[in-house]
């Protein structure tokens, strides 16, 4: 399952780095700045245990010893600078996963490094005293050095490019505008193979209006991730005050569960959903109009509530187990302003649609797909030719 924003987004990291820098706009982007701290710390301890080391005499125990701790931390330090640098770049989760991935191999030639050194390690010509990793280790330190550099200085440029190709691919599709036959207006996205890759999914009642939607999907489609939800997840969004909500979505569009309140800061609604998974049991009550509803309530503080009420009292005992049950395993989901939802219908078919934070479905495939794979590829040819002209029909 994809997980968009991460569920530790209150950690202590995040609070410090509010404190004393104002407010993160995600959670990778205080881990970012700590992790660069972090780099260049052991860069200094670094220099200081080579410059310790020269105080041994050189072939020592004591030598060898902290000259290895030197080269370890420096190398240490380089990819820990580099992904800080990539987590703090507004750029998509792939990129980050490319960061990582640099990283991984960086300390996979470091951990080679301590294991060869010093005894295979930069032997002198006819050397008997055993291999020579030294080549290899530099070159596979070498090669994740180069992903982390490209992750940070290439892939955001490479991106704005690839950005630049999807519209012009656009040119393979366009928007068609029409009314039907109740007299509302429509569109939809049609390749030039003639098939219907997406549509409004509504009509609306002013021509304006649908020309509104079709600039909501080429501003929003292109950026969009995708979220999937198996069968809820709980969605971080911000609303149209600023303020940061959640909400518990059920992958038909209901939501389920919110928080009833806004939260300042992208931190403090993702503690608020950590202290609904941690409360994870509901009390059912009557209000003054006679209704029944579910709370759910965390040391005396109510975190969730139905927000409505039911007839009955089974109807809001049922709602409040079927919350229990879906609290603690539902992902993380964050839309920024909107996103692809890929979720499997009650026929067992796979569907997509682009919903804006504001609940809004911006668009959706009108048809079920036999695989989550044939969905996903459906939003990618979306996503390539979200800005296509319009023609009127």
């Amino acid at each position: 399952m994809s997980t968009n924003g991460g569920s530790d987004g209150g950690s202590f990291l995040v609070r410090l780095y509010e404190e004393n820098f104002g407010e993160a706009r995600y959670p990778q982007e205080a881990y970012g700045y700590w992790m660069f701290v972090v780099g260049w710390v052991l860069g200094v301890a670094a220099l200081g245990l080579f410059l310790w080391s020269t105080s041994f005499e050189r072939g020592t125990g004591g030598f060898w010893a902290y000259r290895r701790m030197a080269v370890l931390f420096a190398g240490v330090s380089f990819p820990v600078i580099m992904t800080g640098v990539v987590l703090r770049l507004p750029v998509r989760r792939t990129v980050e996963k490319v960061a990582v991935a640099g990283a991984v191999v960086c300390f996979v030639g470091l951990t080679w490094f301590v294991d060869a050194y010093p005894a295979n390690w930069n032997l002198p010509a006819g050397s008997t005293g055993g291999p020579d990793y030294t080549a290899p280790i530099v070159a596979i330190y070498g090669f994740g050095a180069l992903v982390l550099v490209a992750s940070a200085l290439v892939i955001p440029f490479v991106r704005d490019v690839t950005l630049e190709t999807r519209v012009k691919a656009a040119a393979l599709a366009e928007y068609e505008l029409y009314e039907d036959d109740a007299g509302e207006w429509r569109w939809r996205l049609r390749h030039r193979n003639g098939e219907v890759i997406a549509d409004s999914g509504e009509g609306y009642t002013r021509k304006e209006n649908a020309r509104k939607g079709i600039d909501s999907v080429r501003e929003n489609a292109m950026d969009a991730d995708h979220l999937e939800f198996d069968p809820t997840g709980f969605e971080i969004y911000e609303d149209e005050a600023g303020d940061w909500r959640w909400r518990l979505r059920h992958l038909t569009g209901n939501v389920l569960a919110d928080g009833g309140e806004g939260y300042s800061s992208r931190s403090g609604v993702n503690r608020a959903v950590e202290n609904v998974r941690e409360a994870g049991e509901t009390e059912v009550y009557e209000d003054e109009a006679g209704e029944y509803r579910w709370r759910m309530e965390d040391g005396g503080d109510v975190v969730a509530d139905s927000g409505e009420g039911y007839s009955g009292r089974d109807a809001a005992e049922e709602a409040a187990e079927m919350i229990e049950s879906y609290v603690e395993d539902a992902d993380t989901l964050e839309r920024n302003p909107a996103a692809f939802e890929i979720f499997e219908d009650s026929a067992g078919e796979w569907r997509w649609r682009l919903r804006h934070r504001n609940g809004n479905v911006l668009a959706d495939g009108g048809e079920g797909y036999s695989s989550r794979s044939a969905a996903v590829d459906a939003v990618e040819s979306v996503r390539s030719n979200a800005g296509a002209e319009v023609t009127e029909l």
